[in-house]
């Protein structure tokens, strides 16, 4: 549970700062990557691209150290315990639609409609991620 909030607060300030600090360029790239979501070949690369996709935004978001900081030593461990974008039932129509919506309100420059957007965005993963783990183990309730 921790790690979903603090999964969710950072997003939501890495939301409020990218939308206030990416150009029509940053916004092109993501708007991109977003794309790539819809055409994955499989889960593995659907992951891959959900990963990529959510760097960008923290690299349009936050300065070059805490980018690589978060890179290197919170996300990896973030998506191995509570990322439940891509590649666990995924869904890559799905996927692309909610990010779409996602990254159109980061990029509308209003940073609290994208803040709330994004902290939606990882509290629904947080949801889901809770259900996986209900169906996962029953015993465990």
């Amino acid at each position: 549970g921790d790690i979903w909030l603090l999964r969710i607060e950072i997003d939501g300030l890495a939301a409020r700062l990218a939308a206030t600090r990416g150009t029509e360029t940053d916004w092109a790239q993501v708007f991109f990557l977003v794309a790539q979501l819809r055409t994955a070949a499989d889960e593995t690369e659907l992951a891959h691209s959900h990963r990529i996709l959510h760097r960008e935004i923290y690299a349009i978001a936050f300065s070059p150290r805490l980018t690589a900081l978060f890179n290197s030593q919170l996300i990896p461990y973030i998506s191995e315990v509570v990322n439940v974008g891509p590649g666990k039932h995924s869904d890559p129509e799905g996927a692309f639609h909610q990010h779409l919506s996602l990254v159109r309100a980061l990029s509308s420059g209003d940073a609290e409609l994208a803040a709330q957007a994004s902290r939606d965005h990882a509290a629904s993963g947080a949801r889901y991620a809770k259900s996986l783990s209900e169906i996962a183990d029953p015993h465990d309730q």
